[in-house]
């Protein structure tokens, strides 16, 4: 199997990787997967707040709560035997749900496909998210955490915190996306 999880906290730089990744290769070669929690309308892209770094992309397939993410892509990809499809992209893998993480596995186990998923480790109240978590348990999977520095000082970014207000933000942008900020924060800068 051939899986592998892109995590750290926000601003850390997964999604430029991830994307990245993609210019590397011929688009028709791999397909991209986000949660509908992320790709709420058409107008969604996947993106990347690095500063600097402008490249957007049209995800493939918008995936909600209760579709069956393995025979959506095996249908819509795979039935016809002349797939060129070798990697499967998913950005904000925190928000999939543990039966789409099977599903991914078992496209890559089923199809000899490389599946890349990119993903925030925690919540910002320091919760491990149950996606990331599940996808710890499985075997032979391929973990790379990118690390940041805290936005407040130098120190090494422990935690994900939580913006309520405005924040002086210079040219980093916070937003989520949803009207919710957060940035990389040490531990001592998160408890004040």
């Amino acid at each position: 199997m051939r899986f592998e999880l892109i995590t750290g906290l926000v601003m850390s730089g997964k999604t430029k990787y991830l994307i990245e990744l993609m210019r590397l290769m011929k688009r028709e070669n791999y397909i991209t997967v986000v949660s509908d929690i992320v790709g709420k309308n058409e107008n969604f892209r996947i993106r990347s707040r690095a500063e600097g770094f402008e490249e957007k992309i049209i995800p493939t397939l918008v995936i909600q709560k209760e579709d069956d993410l393995y025979n959506t892509i095996e249908n819509k990809f795979f039935n016809n035997n002349n797939y060129c499809i070798n990697t499967i992209f998913v950005d904000e893998v925190q928000f999939l749900e543990t039966k789409h993480i099977d599903s991914l596995i078992k496209i890559a186990n089923n199809y000899d496909i490389r599946i890349i998923c990119s993903g925030i480790s925690h919540t910002f109240k320091h919760d491990m998210w149950d996606t990331i978590k599940y996808i710890l348990t499985k075997k032979n999977i391929k973990v790379k955490t990118f690390r940041v520095k805290c936005y407040y000082c130098d120190q090494n970014a422990e935690r994900n915190k939580k913006i309520r207000g405005s924040i002086n933000s210079g040219d980093i942008d916070t937003n989520s996306g949803n009207g919710e900020k957060y940035i990389p924060s040490c531990l001592e800068c998160w408890i004040k």
